[in-house]
């Protein structure tokens, strides 16, 4: 495909998404740090699967929690544990928005299972796990909250300094609309 073919493709389609993998290269106390926003996007996955289960269990018959009415949970989980407040409003966004994909996930599971197809097993989402889970926290960029720097560093959101990563040339030309530090 010719450059003047993908120009026409991208203005046709508005927009392509594209992974791009940096290694970041913490020192200790940013080492600490991830551990603690990582923890805590954890500890929200888990608050949303204990609520859905009590959900279920008071209303048998009615849908599961989606994101819409979890969101406001969250904000009163932010006000009754305050280490919540150290990670960025979005990272706690987007668990919100991967749990209630999961949800619905697992119920087209059950819809096509009922319809005779055969697709692979999706069951209710769990709890995560301090010690076999991966950790890592993300979030949506929103107001420049992530920045690149230079080509050698990134200004990622709640961290003051900017922090060492492999190389940024991958990202030139691109807008960040969210991203993970696993």
């Amino acid at each position: 495909m010719e450059a003047s073919q993908l120009d026409q493709l991208f203005e046709d389609h508005h927009m392509i998404n594209k992974v791009i993998k940096l290694r970041l290269y913490p020192t200790d106390e940013l080492t600490d740090a991830l551990l603690q926003l990582s923890g805590n996007e954890r500890f929200v996955w888990n608050r949303c699967v204990t609520f859905n289960r009590y959900h279920h269990a008071i209303f048998p018959d009615s849908d599961p929690v989606d994101n819409y009415s979890l969101i406001p949970e969250m904000t009163k989980w932010k006000k009754q544990f305050k280490f919540l407040k150290v990670n960025d409003a979005t990272g706690l966004q987007k668990v919100v928005e991967r749990f209630s994909t999961s949800l619905k996930n697992m119920l087209s599971y059950y819809k096509d299972l009922h319809n005779g197809k055969h697709p692979r097993r999706i069951g209710f989402p769990k709890y995560k796990s301090k010690k076999h889970d991966l950790h890592a926290f993300g979030g949506k960029v929103v107001n420049h909250n992530l920045r690149v720097v230079d080509e050698h560093y990134v200004k990622l959101p709640k961290f003051k300094e900017p922090q060492r990563v492999s190389s940024t040339v991958d990202l030139a030309g691109w807008k960040i609309k969210e991203y993970r530090v696993c």
